[in-house]
């Protein structure tokens, strides 16, 4: 999967895999790893988790959450 950001110039390639009843999306940027959660979805909604590794994934630092809701 690939995530593009042109504002400011980002792009992110993730790797999707399944995570219990959600999905995880796992990538690299200028050498941080990347996580971000889905879980919970319902068909008008799910949240989402954005968690970022300064260590190879050996811990993670919580960097936002949405609830994002379908149209």
């Amino acid at each position: 999967m690939s995530w593009s950001g042109p504002r400011k110039g980002r792009f992110y390639r993730f790797e999707a895999l399944a995570d219990g009843e959600g999905i995880v999306l796992r990538g690299e940027h200028d050498d941080v790893a990347l996580r971000w959660s889905f879980s919970k979805m319902r068909p008008d909604s799910f949240p989402w988790r954005n968690e970022q590794s300064r260590d190879g994934g050996n811990t993670s630092t919580f960097v936002q959450w949405m609830n994002v809701t379908r149209r």
